[in-house]
């Protein structure tokens, strides 16, 4: 997920024109979160897969398993945002193309997460949506901003965040030195 940092934050600073035109949208950090200390899950997703190849009768803990759909479900939102809506011209198309392969790959990496039920009593229903009205949001803006160069480059700011929140919130798993 780091590779996705990389190369979103290659398409340079927020545009001086678009100033007045951004807005910022609160992260749906809680949904990411492994509990309300803000204790994380060290890399529920990643951690899940990689236990997965190695023990098939794996059990996480119902909040491990919400934090790691959590991450899917945010995941599959972004590649849904940057294939159903114009991307401006002025984008680097191979930077772009470079980044949602990443996220694909991610994604399919793991799909094996998002067919993984849950008891009654887990919160990631609560997660959910958490997770879609932030990216209804996202859609709104771009939408209300008619799929303008400001409203896009506010969108890839708010997903640029987004993902450095997971990263951060994760970093302290071992996972990631072996993964990047």
């Amino acid at each position: 997920m780091e590779e996705d940092l990389k190369l979103s934050g290659e398409s340079g600073p927020f545009p001086s024109q678009c100033l007045d035109d951004k807005v910022e949208i609160s992260l749906p950090e809680s949904a990411l979160l492994r509990n309300a200390s803000k204790q994380v899950s060290s890399n529920a997703l990643e951690t899940f897969i990689e236990a997965a190849n190695r023990d098939k009768d794996l059990k996480l803990t119902e909040r491990d398993l919400a934090v790691a759909k959590a991450v899917y479900k945010t995941l599959t939102s972004i590649e849904s945002l940057f294939d159903n809506y114009g991307i401006p011209q002025s984008w680097d198309g191979q930077k772009l193309e470079d980044f949602q392969n990443i996220v694909y790959r991610q994604i399919d990496e793991s799909k094996c997460i998002s067919g993984k039920t849950q008891k009654d009593e887990d919160d990631f229903s609560a997660r959910d949506a958490a997770i879609t009205d932030y990216f209804e949001k996202l859609k709104k803006l771009l939408k209300d901003m008619e799929f303008s160069d400001c409203a896009w480059e506010t969108v890839r700011l708010e997903v640029l965040s987004l993902l450095q929140f997971i990263v951060v919130e994760t970093s302290d798993n071992e996972f990631w030195s072996r993964r990047v």
